[in-house]
C-alpha cells in the first residue's frame, strides 16, 4: 500500500510541474490545471482515490498552500507590483471603512 501512494505522489508532482510548464507556454493561470489535476485524482474523479482520512488530506492541503504561496511570493516581480500597489492600497482602505461603516450602521439598527 506505501508502495502505491508514493507512486501516486510521485505521478502527481511530475504533473504538477509539467502543467507549471505547458501553463506558462499557452498562458492559462496554473491554477485551472491544478483545480483539473484534484477533479481527475480525486474521489469522484477518474481514479477514484478515497479520502476517508481528513486529517492527512487536510495535512496535504496545509503543505500544498505552503508550495503556493511561496511561489506567488517569489514569483512576482516588484515591477509588476509596483504599479498597483497605491491602487490596491486605496481599495484596500475604502473596503475597510466601509466594511466598518455597515456593520456599525447594524448594529445601531438592531
Amino acid at each position: 500500500m506505501f508502495n502505491i501512494s508514493l507512486l501516486l505522489s510521485a505521478a502527481v508532482i511530475i504533473i504538477c510541474v509539467l502543467a507549471n510548464k505547458l501553463s506558462n507556454k499557452i498562458g492559462m493561470p496554473v491554477l485551472i490545471a491544478f483545480i483539473a489535476l484534484g477533479m481527475v485524482f480525486g474521489s469522484d474523479g477518474i481514479l477514484k482515490i478515497p479520502f476517508e482520512n481528513y486529517s492527512f488530506a487536510e495535512q496535504i492541503c496545509s503543505v500544498a498552500l505552503v508550495f503556493i504561496m511561496f511561489y506567488g511570493g517569489f514569483g512576482t516581480k516588484l515591477s509588476e507590483a509596483k504599479p498597483v500597489a497605491v491602487r490596491h492600497c486605496c481599495c484596500r482602505a475604502w473596503e475597510l471603512f466601509s466594511r466598518r461603516l455597515l456593520q456599525q450602521c447594524f448594529v445601531f439598527l438592531f
